[in-house]
């Protein structure tokens, strides 16, 4: 099978400047891809969604070479370039990334074409009773410990990890690179409360010496302190969509015994089993109703 070509920026800008009225929806990945279309067909949405690396970005990598390993910094230049190519907003077209750590670092972009996840990445609409629920009678078909037990559990480890990423990136600036640093060694689980441990000063001990950080050590934590004390917004901004997956796929397969998946193909799962009838609910899919229910 020949491999279909990629369209290139330029091509795409042509294309919209002919055919305005398509109906484009571009993501990240392709596990976002699957869940916005299962939303498109719960709603019978007529709409095509798009992973962000079936676009050719090569004109720009000689002045942007960033671009060739970052999905979602290529969703968010092609909305710029759409910004800048149309002095009419094309309403059909939309560009959709993970909030990640940009709201609390000032790096959200602005335009007509970008929309952020309503938490802090896309994985975290699976974090409710309901779409737990449902995983546990659909695909684990028995769980020893209720939905709300198991999110209540895994919520204080998760943000623990998302504000000790967010300190070290305000204190090293938002374009320090660092290693991730596997914490399932410093988490022990009761397997009958369901109750984690988790040590987060031993975890940025070692993430910091791993990293070569331990000069910034004294900043970094006191960073975390004065991050972690601020509950002023909802804690699932606060949640790192892969650190989501991983920890609770494990804590699954922990409590289970093994529960017969791979990491990969429980991702894919989760996404199956999120409650459409819930999300529609947030802001990002009331636009995408706004935008293509009535057209």
């Amino acid at each position: 099978m020949e491999p279909v070509e990629k369209r290139k920026i330029s091509e795409l800008i042509t294309l919209y400047s002919l055919e305005p009225e398509l109906k484009d929806i571009y993501v990240e990945g392709a596990s976002d891809k699957c869940f916005i279309n299962r939303f498109l067909s719960f709603k019978e949405i007529d709409a095509n969604v798009i992973e962000i690396n079936d676009i050719d970005f090569s004109e720009l990598y000689e002045v942007k070479p960033f671009l060739k390993s970052d999905c979602k910094k290529k969703v968010i230049e092609l909305s710029c370039q759409l910004e800048s190519s149309f002095s009419n907003t094309i309403d059909s077209i939309i560009c959709i990334v993970d909030r990640d750590f940009d709201e609390f670092l000032n790096l959200m972009v602005s335009n007509h074409y970008l929309n952020y996840t309503d938490f802090a990445a896309i994985e975290l609409y699976f974090y409710n009773e309901s779409s737990v629920s449902a995983f546990f009678k659909d695909i684990l078909h028995d769980f020893p410990l209720k939905s709300k037990v198991v999110l209540k559990n895994l919520q204080p480890v998760l943000n623990n990890l998302f504000n000790i990423k967010l300190a070290i990136l305000k204190v090293l600036g938002s374009d320090f690179e660092v290693n991730n640093f596997e914490y399932r060694k410093l988490i022990t689980i009761d397997k009958k409360t369901g109750h984690i441990n988790f040590d987060s000063n031993e975890y940025i001990f070692r993430f910091l010496n791993a990293n070569n950080m331990m000069p910034h050590k004294n900043q970094i934590e006191e960073t975390f302190r004065l991050i972690s004390q601020d509950s002023s917004v909802d804690f699932r901004l606060k949640i790192r969509g892969h650190d989501f997956i991983k920890l609770i796929f494990y804590y699954f397969d922990k409590i289970k015994n093994n529960i017969g998946l791979t990491l990969e193909s429980f991702e894919r799962v989760t996404f199956v089993c999120i409650d459409l009838k819930q999300v529609e609910e947030f802001e990002m899919f009331k636009l995408l109703k706004k935008k293509y229910v009535c057209t």
